[in-house]
């Protein structure tokens, strides 16, 4: 499954809320849209092209963080 594909899994789901690592993964891919998303993930996922979306996760080595969030919802 794609990262983009598991992060829109757990934007979907309010488990994202209290999962403070969740959070900071959104908040680290882009803290500046995420701030003006007002943390709403759903919102960050759709003004966040896919393609950057996967280059960021990769320059930040978030995609194990992201699969880990993603498998342990």
């Amino acid at each position: 499954m794609k990262t983009e594909d598991q992060l829109r899994e757990l934007a979907n789901n309010l488990y994202w809320t209290w999962q403070p690592e969740i959070i900071s993964v959104f908040r680290d891919l882009d803290p500046v849209l995420w701030r003006e998303v007002n943390h709403n993930p759903l919102e960050f996922l759709a003004q966040f092209p896919p393609d950057r979306l996967e280059k960021r996760a990769t320059e930040l080595a978030l995609a194990s963080r992201i699969s880990n969030a993603f498998h342990q919802l």
